[in-house]
């Protein structure tokens, strides 16, 4: 137990206990054994009313309770009583005033996953339909923002061009639906948040490099320096020996590029993950045959200009806080864009969890892509569809970049150039000794999980949950960006 990632939890309600990271963001309390220990024998009172379990075990128990719904229904009864309580001891109008006074600042958003998941017999467009729907009238029924009638306006608009394009893209005529994302992404093209260089990204690098959003109290420096690492898979039954093999398909085969997330038909693209597990996971946990090289980029790839489609409830919730940040207008700003972005992440974020032949759900991540060039954006950053949830952002960041030009008339497009690349290696369990010599090298491992103060993230496979970092994966990484980095032309 001494050396297994644990959690503080209330004896009396099976919560977990929380702590605000270095980047103010609310996170699950999680250290090992012998630390917690420690920390309680500090405190009395914590000893009385906490315990101490493994994460895995906690994420059992919680799945348990939520499972039981007599437990849920006891634990909403309690609060309810509570609730209750307080409400019957005052003044009705000084209740009115509280109330009122409450859901004129309370502007978070709940109900809007980012990734919508749903089994092959589900009709995505009036799924999708349905949705941006319940959306937009969720704002117009909440107080904090009813009165708003810009940012009605502008998610209503939003909705339009979504909605427009994919009828005009159903009828044949692709160049007017791309007209019509274009269209949505005018408003936000220019915004540095929404489309910024690859190195201060915030899919990869949170809020680090925004100046204007960041905490007195925080130091940002190292998220900053480090380097952005990025990783590439393959399965091949072939040996796969060449850094040129784990580049994007050439042109010359272009006919044979399937259909999938973010691709348009003829165009190849360069898919790059922030760690080698979500490329393990995009290709469907493949057992064997999986090979791998790190992507590091150079002053060129730092500066190539990415699309933020990075959005989860968690981040526009934690953005601005009306009683808090009255005099921040830019995170107020922020906060309203990206609630009126919004609902083009919902269109590009659909996962079937079966197989079938249609793939709608690509026609609005197909326009994404076709419209990036009119803007000089050079990708898109989106969350993988197959992590667990939104909150593995840090680890579940994928990378799409469309190839436009040929380098060298080799079938490469010239942003090959833009990033030195390992080697290819297949993965093995069995090689994890060796993996572990590297201790540190790739961006998620040095920046989430060797400073104990920041969030780490959690992951289940086959052994349990784990921390990221405690994963054969993450040491992986590691290893893979700590091999000899050169350009794909320069083979040796």
């Amino acid at each position: 137990m001494e050396d297994k990632a644990c959690v503080l939890v209330n004896k009396k309600t099976g919560d977990a206990l929380f702590e605000f990271d270095k980047n103010y963001n609310s996170r699950m309390i999680v250290r090992p054994y012998s630390v917690l220990v420690e920390m309680l024998m500090k405190d009395k009172n914590m000893q009385e009313n906490l315990i101490i379990i493994s994460e895995e075990e906690y994420f059992l128990l919680r799945k348990k309770m939520i499972e039981n719904e007599d437990y849920m229904n006891a634990m909403d009864k309690i609060c309810d009583d509570i609730s209750k309580m307080l409400h019957n001891e005052l003044p009705e109008d000084l209740k009115n005033i509280i109330e009122f006074d409450y859901e004129k600042n309370d502007r978070n958003v709940n109900g809007f996953p980012s990734i919508t998941k749903c089994t092959g017999d589900v009709d995505i467009k009036n799924n999708l339909w349905e949705r941006l729907d319940a959306y937009e009238q969720y704002f117009k029924n909440k107080i904090a923002f009813n009165a708003d009638s810009q940012l009605l306006n502008e998610i209503n608009r939003n909705i339009r061009y979504i909605k427009s394009a994919w009828h005009m893209y159903q009828k044949g005529n692709i160049k007017k639906a791309t007209e019509q994302i274009e269209l949505l992404l005018e408003r936000y093209a220019d915004d540095d948040f929404f489309v910024t260089e690859l190195k201060k990204a915030y899919g990869i690098k949170q809020i680090a490099g925004y100046d204007e959003l960041k905490m007195e109290r925080f130091d940002y420096s190292e998220m900053e320096q480090h380097p952005v690492t990025l990783y590439r898979g393959r399965i091949s039954k072939q040996v796969l020996c060449q850094r040129k093999e784990m580049l994007h398909r050439p042109y010359k085969k272009y006919e044979k590029i399937p259909r999938q997330r973010f691709t348009c038909e003829g165009m190849p693209a360069l898919y790059l993950s922030t760690t080698s597990y979500t490329s393990w996971l995009e290709l469907g946990k493949p057992k064997k045959d999986f090979y791998v090289s790190a992507f590091v980029p150079n002053e060129r790839g730092e500066m190539l200009r990415i699309l933020n489609l990075v959005i989860i409830e968690e981040m526009v919730n934690g953005f601005y806080n009306a009683p808090i940040d009255k005099e921040n207008i830019r995170r107020k700003e922020l906060q309203d864009k990206m609630i009126s972005f919004w609902p083009l992440v919902m269109a590009t974020s659909y996962k079937y969890l079966d197989s079938h032949e249609d793939k709608v759900e690509y026609i609005i991540p197909e326009l994404v892509m076709r419209s990036l060039k009119k803007f000089g954006i050079d990708g898109v950053a989106y969350l993988s569809k197959h992590v667990e949830h939104d909150l593995q952002l840090q680890i579940g960041v994928n990378i799409a970049i469309p190839i436009y030009e040929e380098h060298l008339d080799q079938g490469y497009g010239t942003v090959s150039r833009c990033f030195k690349i390992s080697k290819p290696e297949i993965y093995s369990e069995q090689a994890k000794e060796s993996y572990a010599k590297c201790e540190g090298g790739s961006y998620i491992y040095d920046i989430y999980y060797r400073q104990n103060a920041s969030y780490q993230p959690s992951v289940n496979l086959t052994e349990g949950a784990m921390l990221y970092g405690d994963t054969t994966f993450a040491k992986f990484d590691n290893y893979m960006v700590n091999k000899e980095l050169k350009y794909y032309d320069e083979e040796d």
